[in-house]
């Protein structure tokens, strides 16, 4: 700590590997001196043994050894760094020279005495404070976003005094949102468990959820149980967290579900999903740490742990895709290092050059107090700033308390039974939101609105007339009206989820960067959906992207060209459909498209993967058997004995026979 200036007391232990004796020798040298301290001592087979001690500027402890033997007058030296030295025990072993001029293995040992040396902790507390208040007093009305639920119940356990809490209308809110959520189309495993979570959060039972105007009640864990469990990082630590809110009774699907994240664990201790194993290996973290108390889940923790730690950067921060540190990797492993029972700002596996992971977070923390960016401390991010709040909530409680804080854990709220009101705003307006609908010609514009999912267009161009003055969200949601497409979270100016027969596409759907961005003329707004004022002739492009990091419209703005070459191929791979033995024709027509673009072009064709993995079905589908049989080659049903031995439904009389001609005793 450069701001250190009192004495350090230090003691070393010489430990001699042959005789196992030990000399002792306490030294005292003030801090952060340039100087090095020499220290001598004479172990049994040497003449002179000297220390060399030197505390830097930088938080870096180095020391060197040099021993001289008795008898050749040999030298050697050996030089170690410790980083970031905390009061406790420090070993390091070098390589002095035993009598006989062989190399013996030497363990010295570095006490520092906890009372004096300890440098005076950072006051983070203030800024932490300050910067969670700024935060909360953003989220008091948001309702439709089960993370803001669950953050802001989160930050009212550790700071009751608070005046930023979510209101008694959004918390009514969330709950018809949540019903809404639930019902009437088929729910995903995340859905479901963060449900869960962000009712549990706010004091109610998700197992008595009662829908307007009926008296029995919604069991969001029956239904969680109902659906197929994920083991990618961006569901199945959620639908852990769920199942430990309360005593369900789900042992089995728990265990079922430890297992499969278990053996999916790389030898180096990460999970990779979308080439990123820094956020990934932090969530599987944040649902493992429930079931610590499991030797096999500690031993995955302590090796996931190592891998976290071998993974930041020198100046505290983690880069998860190796284009620059961000602010939502360094949130993840906050809150996974809590989660673990690590203290996130003082543990010295996570501090580099003086920097603890806590401090990378805060890099990207703006001078107001409002938020966090993405990948600087310059522009507010939505997103970075909803993580960074939950990241410094668990790294508050875990420093304040000592022990272990999982931020989704509300096992210990008492829960009562939540009712659907019908009172909510509702999440898809049936006007305009401007005040005045249009009167005349010269009141009005006139615009068009696509959506675009991952598979292709969900809706084309459709033109739409709104008052001048009008936002994206006006011509969004008065596109919407009688296609039955929809949405949640235009009203709060973040589309949050899109469905279309039965279908949902939401944030996190593909990946933890998934979700839905909009372009105007072929442009990346920076500003919301509610603050986009539109212009006469614009054109709307709402698109779904499982990465919107390596998004191109992200980088700068499209050529109009490029984007309507890449949609026409993009329809190509859509058309494709559920891929069969005849679908040859259409997967080349859209390979053979695709190959025609160019570079920039092909950045735009947003469900290519879609293509790549109709090619290698198809390939599988209509891959020529390999046969055992020696009796069916040049048979008329050769074809037909392929596929049926191919799906298993037949596998010949004998090993080597299939008796093509022999009569079936069933059909």
């Amino acid at each position: 700590n450069p701001t250190l200036t009192q004495k350090v007391t230090v003691t070393f232990v010489y430990e001699n590997p042959l005789t196992a004796a030990s000399t002792e020798s306490s030294y005292t040298m003030e801090a952060n001196t340039a100087q090095p301290l020499t220290i001598s001592v004479t172990p049994e087979n040497a003449t002179e043994q000297r220390f060399n001690w030197t505390y830097s500027q930088d938080g870096v402890v180095e020391v060197s050894d040099k021993i001289e033997t008795s008898e050749d007058g040999l030298s050697h030296w050996t030089t170690h760094q410790i980083k970031a030295l905390k009061a406790g025990i420090v070993t390091v072993t070098g390589t002095p020279w035993d009598k006989t001029g062989g190399c013996e293995p030497v363990t010295f040992t570095v006490t520092v005495d906890a009372g004096t040396q300890e440098p005076p902790q950072k006051d983070d507390s203030t800024r932490l404070g300050a910067l969670m208040e700024g935060i909360a007093s953003t989220y008091e009305n948001t309702y439709n976003n089960s993370k803001v639920i669950i953050d802001m119940a989160a930050y009212e356990d550790f700071n009751p005094q608070t005046t930023h809490k979510t209101t008694a209308e959004a918390k009514q809110a969330y709950v018809n949102f949540v019903t809404s959520a639930v019902t009437g189309t088929a729910g995903s495993d995340t859905t479901f468990a963060l449900s869960i979570v962000g009712l549990q959060s706010l004091g109610y039972d998700p197992q008595q959820l009662y829908p307007l105007g009926s008296s029995t009640p919604l069991d969001l864990v029956a239904e969680l149980n109902g659906v197929t469990h994920s083991e990618s990082a961006w569901n199945a630590p959620y639908v852990l967290a769920a199942y430990n809110q309360g005593d369900y009774g789900t042992d089995s699907y728990e265990q079922a579900l430890l297992e499969k994240i278990l053996a999916s664990q790389a030898a180096d201790g990460s999970w990779t999903e979308y080439d990123d194993s820094i956020q990934t290996t932090a969530n599987m973290i944040m649902g493992l740490s429930f079931y610590r108390d499991q030797a096999k889940v500690q031993t995955a923790i302590s090796k996931a742990v190592a891998y976290l730690s071998s993974q930041q950067e020198a100046d505290g921060t983690f880069d998860p895709y190796g284009s620059g540190s961000d602010a939502d990797a360094c949130a993840n492993v906050v809150m996974a290092l809590a989660a673990a029972g690590i203290n996130p700002d003082t543990d010295s596996r996570f501090i580099q050059n003086g920097s603890s992971a806590l401090d990378g977070l805060l890099l990207f923390a703006l001078d107001d107090n409002s938020g966090f960016g993405y990948k600087s401390n310059e522009t507010l991010n939505a997103y970075a700033t909803e993580e960074g709040f939950r990241a410094l909530i668990a790294a508050s409680q875990v420093m304040a308390a000592g022990r272990a804080y999982n931020i989704y854990d509300f096992s210990g709220t008492p829960v009562s039974p939540a009712w659907e009101t019908g009172s909510t705003t509702p999440d898809v307006p049936t006007a305009p939101t401007n005040p005045e609908e249009p009167t005349t010609p010269d009141d009005t514009i006139t615009v068009t609105v696509s959506v675009q999912a991952d598979t292709g267009y969900w809706l084309r161009s459709k033109s739409v007339t709104v008052s001048k003055g009008a936002t994206v969200c006006d011509a969004f949601v008065l596109a919407l009206e009688g296609t039955g497409i929809t949405q949640v979270g235009a009203e709060a100016g973040y589309i949050r989820s899109i469905t279309k027969n039965g279908v949902t596409l939401a944030e996190f759907t593909k990946g933890p960067n998934s979700g839905w961005l909009y372009t105007v003329n072929g442009a990346l707004p920076t500003v919301s959906v509610t603050s986009y004022t539109l212009s006469d002739g614009d054109a709307i492009l709402l698109y779904y992207t499982d990465d919107w990091t390596k998004d191109p419209n992200a980088n700068g703005d499209i050529d109009p060209a490029d984007q309507a070459a890449a949609d026409k191929v993009a329809d190509l791979i859509a058309a494709i459909g559920t891929v069969t033995d005849a679908s040859g024709d259409k997967i080349a027509a859209a390979r053979t498209a695709y190959n025609k673009l160019t570079d920039a072009q092909k950045e735009l064709v947003s469900n290519y993967h879609k293509l790549t993995a109709a090619e290698a079905e198809y390939a599988a589908l209509t891959a020529p058997v390999s046969l055992p049989f020696t009796d069916v080659t040049g048979h008329w049903a050769l074809d037909s004995i392929r596929k049926v031995y191919d799906l298993g439904l037949m596998t010949g009389t004998k090993a080597t026979q299939f008796s093509p001609d022999t009569t079936l005793s069933r059909a």
